[in-house]
């Protein structure tokens, strides 16, 4: 995978569509991206209207001394490596280009949501993790069901397959790794574990041994997106294009990612939360962590979070959904560092303008990990696989609230308080006559 804005050129076009001590590096040391922040947030994303062509559009900016180039992928809108807002304004001289744009994106870092993950020891009979166990799994997943999970992610050990003997259920041949430059197929190999783990929360198989999933032997599909925990949007928007061409009803997406919103979009979404709710009508449904404030540390509210925003989103007819996850811990309490928000508990264009949609299980996880490891892992990122297991059976039940939610602790800066100030529900699986979680 290539990596680019280490340095700032002129233009650049993109074409988009019990517990151990942890020794190994944190999350937030594990490696270096090799972005240059200050480059990346000179980097626009360019949208154009419906109807116009990144090709013609590129030629009409050489010709007016733009630099440009054009990626191999041809998806359908831009990227310029320029600073939004001087963007906007050289734009404003040239407006039969401007009339073609949509809006401009600033572009930005996107981050995975683990705050930590530390080294346990492997359990030596088949452990059902009581988080599983507290929203209603582990679930029965028919063999041969056509539906899938898609976790856009650091990839999966391929040392868990299960046609290697492992304990995931992993579709290769839809597998696909991505960046700036488009998507390949390819192994989507773990660069450094997020991915793994967040899989094994998901759909580790029930066999009499290790670690159980919720949704055990759930078919999961590795779109590999992050070779660290950060990469950007430039690189995020050709995975999602990716997507968005290859899901079917009834899928389920796991996004355990983030960024903050920039207002400076003009009020816009990122398009990335658009893209969400796209899937959710074609009717996919999809999961999204709520963001941790170690991770963003100036985005508590995940109204300030792209694309937790996204969430609070219905297609009740496609049967899609975007929901976002914010994170409790084995005895129903608020994680504190976990995105939360106090906002009008209303919809707004479909952005999420109030809590979380659910709380799920995120603090001291059991989770597989490369290297034949097992770790304890911490985050929104870990809760947002619990919602996407039970989103592969349907929509949550409700069970019980959050304790201690900070949404509903801090006061509102205007306004009458409304329904944004409760706790977050505790999403569970629907319960069939035998009282048992299964897909339907």
């Amino acid at each position: 995978m290539t990596k680019r804005w280490t340095s700032l050129p002129t233009l650049l076009l993109l074409s988009i569509p019990a517990l151990a001590q942890d020794t190994s590096p944190s999350p937030d040391t594990m490696g270096s991206s090799g972005l240059d922040p200050e480059a990346v947030s000179h980097t626009s994303i360019v949208w154009l209207k419906t109807g116009n062509s990144p090709q013609s559009f590129q030629e009409e900016l050489t010709k007016r001394a733009f630099k440009a180039t054009q990626p191999s992928d041809q998806l359908g809108n831009l990227i310029i490596e320029e600073d939004a807002s001087e963007l906007r304004r050289q734009l404003d001289n040239h407006p039969d280009l401007a009339e073609q744009i949509d809006y401009v994106e600033p572009n930005g870092i996107v981050r995975l949501f683990p705050s930590e993950c530390v080294p346990m020891k492997a359990p030596a009979e088949e452990l059902v993790p009581p988080g599983v166990r507290r929203i209603g799994g582990p679930m029965e997943v028919p063999s041969g069901l056509a539906r899938r999970v898609w976790v856009i992610d650091s990839g999966i050990a391929s040392e868990y397959d299960a046609s290697a003997g492992g304990e995931l259920n992993v579709d290769r041949q839809l597998a696909a790794e991505c960046d700036v430059d488009g998507c390949t197929p390819g192994a989507a190999e773990d660069g450094f574990g997020h991915g793994t783990a967040v899989a094994s929360i998901i759909g580790a198989m029930k066999d009499g041994k290790g670690l159980v999933g919720m949704a055990p032997g759930a078919r999961l599909v590795p779109i590999k997106v992050f070779d660290t925990p950060e990469t950007d949007w430039a690189s995020i928007y050709p995975a999602m294009a990716y997507l968005i061409s290859h899901v079917q009803p009834g899928d389920v997406v796991n996004v355990s990612f983030g960024g903050p919103w920039d207002p400076s979009a003009g009020g816009n979404p990122r398009m990335i939360e658009r893209q969400l709710r796209r899937l959710a009508d074609q009717g996919v449904r999809v999961s999204v962590a709520a963001g941790n404030l170690d991770a963003l540390p100036d985005s508590a509210y995940v109204q300030t979070v792209s694309p937790a925003r996204a969430g609070a989103y219905r297609n009740e007819q496609a049967g899609g959904a975007v929901m976002t996850a914010s994170a409790i811990d084995g005895e129903g309490r608020f994680w504190p560092e976990s995105g939360f928000g106090n906002g009008e508990a209303s919809r707004s264009g479909g952005l999420h303008l109030g809590p979380p949609d659910v709380a799920e299980p995120g603090v001291a996880i059991p989770v597989l990990w490369p290297g034949g490891q097992m770790r304890a892992c911490t985050g929104t990122s870990f809760a947002a696989p619990h919602l996407a297991a039970i989103l592969f059976q349907g929509l949550p039940d409700h069970d019980g609230q959050a304790k201690g939610d900070i949404s509903a602790t801090i006061e509102r800066p205007r306004g009458p308080l409304t329904d944004a100030a409760r706790n977050d529900p505790i999403g569970v699986c629907l319960r069939n006559a035998k009282d048992a979680c299964e897909v339907r």
